[in-house]
């Protein structure tokens, strides 16, 4: 915790706790990388058997630096979840960020953690908090000091005094891509989501930008002067067949740096289809600006990804009505297809 101590030699009863089941069957399924001459990391021995627990460390990789972070571990006890202030990197984990962001002069940083600090949701709504930001609250409150008098900054500020380029975490299964302070916060897909949007009804209202469901993974490209990153979309067999989506398709594009243009950076379609009202009755309107040439559907799916109405715009009206007054009442997805984009829309009717 932030006071030095370590909470983990205080569990109850150990080894007998979950924390102590936890790092072995961890170490044991999923090993991790322990320091050596390649990499650093935590280097504590712990008793009971587990020696290394490999729960954080960093390499580099030609011009590039990657730091993985433990953000629970730290909180490891019986207690109930800590909130706030109470949960913490830890004052070794932080201090050892501190010396690797600072001691490593690598072009580009990368940092990796499941999710900012633990718990909540969103991106930088949540790295502007705590410990992370330095924030009580989103009034602006800044309390850092008081709760972290040992440390010297937020690790945030960490980030952006020592060049970090991009923050890479999982926990809300969309892509979400922000920036707070020249820092990247790039939450990334699910990559086997089948109905492709359960992450973008759960979560992306707390995001503030450049958030965009589907199944996929994130590839970034480094060279000496530039970072490229691409959303590369996955499909299930049977929702290629129409020709209007295939595997790898890029589905959002963004550079750092001094990038050459690359064929491969096609981006979300900039046209936002416009749903009203919500929630619908009998009737949704769906307004999308259609040219006579351009092939567009709408395709209205269920929660779970099963389409339950299909038709196409009408060229020659302000909005196109569609009639919904067959459906069960609840949420659903009104994707907008056309032949290089889709965009979804969330859709509430009730009758």
């Amino acid at each position: 915790n932030h006071e030095g101590e370590n909470d983990f030699y205080q569990a109850i009863n150990p080894p007998n706790n979950l924390c102590y089941y936890a790092t072995q069957w961890r170490k044991l399924y999923y090993p991790n990388p322990s320091p050596n001459a390649f990499y650093s990391g935590n280097t504590t021995v712990e008793p009971f058997g587990i020696g290394n627990p490999e729960n954080y460390y960093a390499w580099t990789w030609g011009d590039a630096l990657f730091v993985v972070l433990d953000v629970y571990r730290d909180q490891c006890d019986t207690s109930a979840k800590p909130q706030g202030w109470n949960w913490s990197l830890g004052d070794p984990q932080y201090f050892w960020l501190k010396n690797t962001l600072e001691s490593i002069t690598a072009t580009h940083k990368f940092v990796f953690a499941h999710h900012i600090r633990g718990q909540g949701r969103g991106g930088i709504t949540n790295a502007y908090l705590y410990e992370w930001g330095g924030h009580q609250n989103a009034a602006g409150n800044v309390t850092f000091p008081a709760h972290r008098p040992n440390w010297p900054k937020p690790i945030h500020q960490l980030f952006v005094d020592n060049g970090v380029n991009i923050f890479f975490q999982g926990h809300d299964h969309l892509f979400a891509h922000e920036v707070m302070n020249n820092v990247v916060y790039q939450e990334v897909p699910m990559a086997a989501d089948s109905t492709y949007e359960i992450g973008m009804l759960a979560n992306a209202g707390a995001y503030t930008a450049d958030t965009i469901g589907g199944s996929g993974h994130v590839r970034v490209q480094v060279d000496p002067s530039c970072i490229r990153v691409d959303f590369v979309r996955a499909y299930l067999p049977a929702d290629t067949l129409s020709g209007l989506h295939h595997n790898r398709e890029i589905g959002f594009s963004y550079s750092l740096g001094n990038c050459l243009p690359t064929q491969t950076e096609k981006v979300e379609n900039p046209l936002v289809a416009g749903v009203f009202p919500q929630p619908a009755n009998d009737i949704l309107f769906v307004q999308y600006p259609v040219t006579q040439n351009e092939e567009i559907t709408y395709v209205l799916t269920d929660i779970n990804g099963k389409e339950v109405l299909r038709t196409a715009p009408s060229k020659q009206m302000f909005a196109t009505p569609v009639d919904v007054s067959s459906l069960t009442p609840g949420f659903y997805l009104l994707r907008v297809n056309g032949e290089n984009f889709s965009q979804t829309k969330k859709v509430l009717i009730s009758h």
